[in-house]
């Protein structure tokens, strides 16, 4: 599946995140991440289900799980005093801010662009 938002191509098949000429490979955590938030569409995601879903149960600490939120952050131009991507509710978990589009499977997008 693709989706687009602030400029970026997030590509599920090829678990790539893509801005003008720059395609980041993301890490598997990073990936479950950023699809755990789009999959929320707009609602909260608490720390929580981010530990179910991308650690799958297993115990992190929260520094861990924060670093993870920086790097995604950082990936999109974003960091913790802007929170322009990923907004911090204290105390519950995150929320993306922006919307995205749902654009299709890749050989989808490529035909409707040709």
């Amino acid at each position: 599946m693709i989706y687009k938002f602030k400029g970026f191509i997030f590509n599920t098949k090829k678990r790539t995140l893509k801005k003008q000429n720059l395609t980041h490979i993301l890490t598997p955590k990073a990936y479950k991440l950023l699809l755990l938030f789009i999959q929320a569409n707009g609602s909260l995601v608490s720390k929580d289900m981010i530990i179910q879903k991308v650690w799958r149960g297993q115990i992190v600490c929260e520094a861990t799980l924060y670093k993870l939120i920086q790097r995604l952050r950082k990936l999109m131009g974003d960091d913790g005093d802007k929170q322009s991507v990923i907004k911090t509710i204290h105390g519950e978990g995150y929320l993306l801010v922006f919307e995205f589009k749902k654009v299709g499977i890749w050989g989808q997008l490529i035909r409707k662009m040709a």
